[in-house]
C-alpha cells in the first residue's frame, strides 16, 4: 500500500458487523446496503456472503442467497456451514430432491448439529405432502374443479373464431352528453333457465352471434367431492395459505386500481401504486412456495382425515362462532321489527341492509339459517313500505296533503314538521348510482321471490330519483310479477304504488289516476281500509295539483298575462299590445320577461324577421311621408317613364316598400 492512501478495506468489519445487527432488528432494506458496500470493499470474505446469503433468503430472494453461496464454497468447498446453508435454501426454493440428495450426503460427515439430518426430513416431509400417500386421491377427490377446468381449456382451444388482443383495448371516453340507455337486470338463475329452454334452430349458422350458453356437461361420479364450489377458490387458498396476511393481500390488490389513490401529486400516486405492487407480488411468492411444500389437496384430504379429539375440538369452536352469529343476527332482526311496529320507517330499512350485509358476510357454515332471517327480513322491508300508505286522523287536513305531497316528491314548506314520515326521511344524501350498482350486483346472485321483489323495488325507486322512468316502470312490473309468484300481496301494492308515482314524475296525470283506481281495486280485495283512505286522498290530491310546466313557451305566456294583471287602465292595454308584438320578434332580438328561461324559435327566422324590432329603424322627416331620398327617387322614375324609358320602370315601388319593411 502506499504511503499516506487511506485503505478501504479497514471498514470492512464496520460494514459487515453492521449489516448483521440491523439483520437481527428484522430491518432488511437497511441491512442489504451495509452488505453491498462490504461486499464491494472486500468481495473474497466469506463472513460477508454468508450474512448476505442468509438476508437475501429472510426476504424470498433464494436465488441471489444461493449465488452468495456458491461464491463462498469457491474460496472454500469443504466449509459445512455453507453447505448446509446451501442445502437449506435449495429446500426452501422448493428444489426437495436436489436439497434431499445434498443432505444424504451429508449426513454421515456430520451428525451434530443436526442440520443436515432435519434437512433430509424436512425433503421427505415435502415429498410425501406432494406425491406421497399423505395427500390421497387428489384426481377423485377434486374431480369436479378439474372437470370444470379441463371443459373450459378444451373450449378455448376449439373456438377458432375467439379474439384475443395482445393488446387492451382503448377505453372510449363517454361524452358528458351522450345518454346511456340501460337493460334491466336479469338474474342469473333465470338466464340459465332461459339457456336451457331456448336451443339455436337448424337454420341457425353453426357460428352464430347468439351467446354461447357454455354449460358444463355434469360429471358422474360415486364419490363426493371434497371441494363442491371454485368460484372464490383463489381467495379461500389465501386464506388457508396467508392466514390474517389475505387480508392485507387483498387490500394491496384493490389498491392498485382504487380511486382513491389517484390524486394531484402524481409522484406520491406512483410511489403508492409502485408499493401495492411489491408487496402483492410478495404475498403471491410466497403462497406459491406454502403451496408446493403443502399442496391444497394434500390439505383438504388432512381435514377429512383428521382424529377424533382435534373433530372435537374444531366442532366446539365451530359451535361457539354458529351461537355468537345466531345471536347477532336475531338482536338486528329483532331491531328491525321493533321500528315496524313503531312506524319507524328509516331505521328499519337502514336495520336491514346491515342485516343483510352480515348474511353476506358469514358463511353459511358459520350462519346455517342465514335464508330463514333473509327470508323475514324481507317480508319486514315489504310492511315497513306498505305501512307509509296510510292517513292519520289525527292530523289536519293541510298536515295529510303534506304527507302525500312528501312521497310524491314534491317540494313542501321549509318549516320543521312533526309528521313521523318527513321526520325520518330529511336530509338524507344518498349517491343513487352507487346503490343502483350495488343491488344491481344483488339481484344477479337472486334466487328467492321475495328477494327479487325487494331488489326490484329499490331498483326501481333508485332509477325514479336519477330521472329513469322508463327503467324504474319495467322494474315495478317485474316486481308485480315476482310477487305473484310468491303470492305477496304487500309487494304488489308498493309496486303498484310506485308506478303511480312515476306517472305523477312525468307529469302524466291520467295515467297516474289510472294507476291508482287500480290500486284502489286491489285495495279493496285486501279489504284494508286504511290503504283505500290513504289512494282516495291521492286521487283528490292529484286533482287539485298543478305541476311546473317545464315549456318555456308556456311559461313566459304564464308570466305575461301576470304581469298585465298586475296593470291598470290605459296601461294594461299598452302592455298586452307590447307583449303582442314581443311575440312577432325572433328569440334572440327579444328581452324574456322571465330571466332564466332560454327561448328557441319553433320555425326558421326569415330575412324580414331577422330585421325586425319594436323600435322604428329610421325616423321620417316630415309626418306619415317617406324621407326625401325616397321622393327624389320616386321623381327620377316618373320623369323616366315620361321620357318613354322602361329600364327603371317600378323601382319608385320597390323603394317605398323596402322603407317600409326596414
Amino acid at each position: 500500500m502506499v504511503f499516506g492512501q487511506k485503505d478501504e478495506t479497514l471498514m470492512l468489519p464496520y460494514y459487515r458487523e453492521l449489516g448483521y445487527f440491523i439483520t437481527r432488528r428484522e430491518q432488511y432494506d437497511r441491512a442489504v446496503q451495509f452488505f453491498d458496500k462490504a461486499y464491494s470493499l472486500v468481495p473474497t470474505d466469506k463472513r460477508t456472503l454468508l450474512g448476505r446469503s442468509f438476508l437475501r433468503s429472510k426476504v424470498c430472494d433464494y436465488d441471489g442467497a444461493i449465488d452468495d453461496i456458491k461464491k463462498a464454497l469457491e474460496l472454500d468447498s469443504e466449509d459445512l456451514v455453507v453447505t448446509a446453508q446451501k442445502a437449506l435454501n435449495m429446500y426452501l426454493s422448493c428444489e426437495f430432491e436436489k436439497a434431499l440428495v445434498l443432505n444424504y450426503r451429508m449426513v454421515p460427515k456430520r451428525k451434530k448439529p443436526d442440520n443436515f439430518t432435519m434437512g433430509v426430513m424436512h425433503c421427505n416431509e415435502a415429498t410425501e405432502n406432494t406425491i406421497g400417500l399423505r395427500t390421497g386421491h387428489p384426481l377423485r377427490d377434486h374431480f369436479k374443479i378439474i372437470h370444470r377446468m379441463a371443459w373450459k381449456k378444451l373450449k378455448e382451444t376449439d373456438d377458432p373464431f375467439q379474439i384475443k388482443w395482445k393488446r387492451k383495448k382503448k377505453k372510449t371516453i363517454k361524452k358528458p352528453t351522450e345518454k346511456v340507455i340501460r337493460d334491466p337486470i336479469v338474474p342469473l338463475i333465470k338466464q340459465k333457465k332461459a339457456r336451457n329452454d331456448s336451443a339455436l334452430s337448424i337454420v341457425d349458422s353453426l357460428h352464430s352471434h347468439k351467446e354461447d350458453p357454455d354449460v358444463i356437461p355434469p360429471c358422474r361420479s360415486p364419490f363426493n367431492p371434497l371441494q363442491h364450489y371454485s368460484t372464490n377458490i383463489e381467495n379461500y387458498m389465501s386464506e388457508r395459505y396467508l392466514d390474517s396476511m389475505f387480508r392485507d393481500k387483498m387490500f394491496l390488490k384493490q389498491l392498485q386500481k382504487h380511486p382513491g389513490v389517484i390524486s394531484p401529486n402524481y409522484p406520491g400516486t406512483q410511489s403508492i401504486v409502485r408499493m401495492s405492487k411489491e408487496g402483492y407480488k410478495s404475498l403471491s411468492y410466497k403462497q406459491e412456495l406454502l403451496r408446493t411444500r403443502r399442496p391444497f389437496y394434500f390439505l383438504k384430504f388432512q381435514e377429512a382425515t383428521i382424529g377424533g379429539k382435534l373433530k372435537l375440538r374444531i366442532a366446539a369452536k365451530l359451535r361457539k362462532l354458529q351461537e355468537a352469529a345466531i345471536d347477532e343476527a336475531d338482536h338486528l332482526l329483532a331491531v328491525i321489527q321493533r321500528a315496524v311496529d313503531q312506524k319507524r320507517t328509516k331505521k328499519a330499512l337502514d336495520m336491514a341492509e346491515k342485516l343483510k350485509i352480515y348474511c353476506e358476510l358469514k358463511p353459511k357454515k358459520i350462519l346455517p339459517t342465514r335464508g330463514q332471517y333473509l327470508e323475514a327480513m324481507y317480508k319486514l322491508v315489504g310492511m315497513a313500505y306498505y305501512q307509509i300508505f296510510r292517513i292519520n286522523n289525527n292530523q289536519s287536513e293541510a298536515d295529510q296533503v303534506k304527507r302525500i305531497y312528501f312521497w310524491l316528491g314534491f317540494p313542501i314548506a321549509k318549516q320543521p314538521s312533526t309528521d313521523s314520515i318527513i321526520d325520518q326521511f330529511e336530509d338524507e344524501f344518498i349517491d343513487w348510482n352507487k346503490q343502483i350498482l350495488l343491488f344491481q350486483d344483488r339481484l344477479k346472485k337472486a334466487t328467492l321471490p321475495e328477494e327479487m321483489c325487494w331488489l326490484y323495488h329499490e331498483l326501481a325507486s333508485y332509477h325514479t330519483e336519477v330521472r329513469e322512468y322508463q327503467l324504474a316502470r319495467v322494474y315495478c312490473r317485474k316486481c308485480i310479477q315476482e310477487g305473484e309468484t310468491a303470492n305477496n300481496s304487500i309487494w304488489i301494492v308498493n309496486a303498484m304504488m310506485l308506478i303511480a308515482k312515476i306517472s305523477i314524475k312525468q307529469h302524466n296525470r291520467n295515467d297516474a289516476k289510472t294507476e291508482l283506481s287500480d290500486t284502489l281495486a286491489y285495495a279493496k280485495k285486501l279489504k284494508d281500509e286504511m290503504l283505500q283512505n290513504y289512494i282516495q286522498k291521492c286521487i283528490e290530491t292529484l286533482q287539485e295539483l298543478q305541476f311546473d310546466d317545464h315549456f318555456g313557451s308556456k311559461v313566459l305566456h304564464q308570466r305575461e298575462e301576470q304581469i298585465i294583471k298586475l296593470m291598470s287602465g290605459e296601461v294594461k292595454g299598452e302592455v298586452a299590445f307590447l307583449f303582442r308584438k314581443m311575440n312577432a320578434m325572433p328569440a334572440d332580438r327579444r328581452m324574456s320577461v322571465m330571466p332564466g328561461v332560454a327561448l328557441e324559435d319553433t320555425k326558421k327566422p326569415t330575412a324580414s324577421m331577422k330585421k325586425a324590432s319594436i323600435m322604428p329603424v329610421s325616423k321620417r322627416t316630415t309626418e306619415d311621408e317617406p324621407p326625401a331620398r325616397v321622393l327624389k327617387a320616386a321623381s327620377k322614375s316618373s320623369d323616366s317613364e315620361s321620357g318613354g324609358g322602361e329600364s327603371g320602370k317600378g323601382v319608385a315601388f320597390m323603394e317605398l316598400i323596402k322603407y317600409h319593411i326596414d
